[in-house]
């Protein structure tokens, strides 16, 4: 008797465990009313163009060097170069304009899922199988791919740089590189204007080489113009993907000049990183 007891009493828990895992697994892909309402105010911030406010929102609904403060760090890089640009003119002094905001974008958010619907494109992406830490902050979601649509890890899009040595006058730092929904890829790398002399980079032109040896071909923007000592985010867009390997060194050959406007000469230059 002891021993059928015995058999029906673990039969009994291990069919309540599994009944537990399930409804756990259900519970991790569905978001509660505080998940959504934090990933609301983090995508509204998102699609708001306005990186003081997309600042605050990272620091208070982001894991700090997380994922999620990334990509959240990422956009803010954008929108404050933008802002920047828009605020000097073509020899990198302030031009005393009252600056307006980029059009803001729109953010749809479910029980399972999140969309940004930004002003730029390079921003737009559903999210979904968000994580978060013991506190309640954000810590990573899933991105639906345009392509396939399938669900990638946003630790597989998104890629930190560290640049490893600059020609051109413009001294590289830190940065990303991101693999947009639609199968493109944004690169942004903080520069600063080591020279003597005004630096700037066109719209046209520029070149992202892989660890794999081919090139594609990039558009650099928004364009910038930097006074000795000025820093801003250089930003390529690439319509494809390059191989993109963690630990591995890559190149971007930008179109910078020296000088800006009028008057100035093609000069070139590139920028080595690794990827982390």
């Amino acid at each position: 008797m002891k021993k059928t007891r015995f058999i029906v009493v673990s039969a009994l828990s291990g069919l309540l465990a599994s009944m537990l895992l399930a409804n756990s697994a259900t519970a991790a892909s569905n978001l509660t009313t505080a998940q959504q309402a934090r990933v609301k105010s983090l995508f509204v911030a998102l699609a708001s163009a306005d990186p003081n406010k997309i600042k605050s929102a990272k620091l208070k609904y982001t894991v700090p060097d997380s994922k999620a403060f990334q990509f959240a760090d990422f956009v803010q890089n954008y929108y404050s170069t933008v802002q920047y640009f828009k605020g000097i003119n073509s020899y990198g002094q302030p031009n005393n304009k009252v600056l307006t905001l980029e059009t803001k974008g729109s953010v749809k958010v479910s029980r399972t899922s999140a969309s940004l619907n930004s002003s730029y494109n390079s921003f737009d992406f559903t999210a979904s199988s968000f994580t978060f830490d013991k506190s309640g902050k954000i810590s990573s979601w899933s991105t639906k791919s345009t392509v396939d649509g399938k669900n990638k890890k946003l630790s597989t899009l998104l890629f930190e740089v560290d640049t490893t040595s600059s020609t051109g006058g413009l001294n590289g730092s830190t940065g990303y590189v991101y693999v947009q929904p639609d199968n493109g890829t944004t690169f942004q790398v903080l520069v600063t204007n080591s020279a003597s002399n005004l630096k700037s980079w066109s719209y046209a032109g520029g070149q992202y080489g892989a660890p794999n040896n081919k090139w594609f071909k990039a558009e650099t923007k928004p364009s910038g113009c930097l006074f000795p000592g000025q820093s801003a985010f250089l930003i390529a867009e690439l319509n494809e993907t390059p191989q993109i390997v963690a630990g591995t060194g890559a190149v971007f050959d930008a179109p910078i000049f020296n000088g800006c406007g009028d008057g100035s000469t093609s000069l070139g230059g590139n920028l080595r990183f690794i990827t982390n």
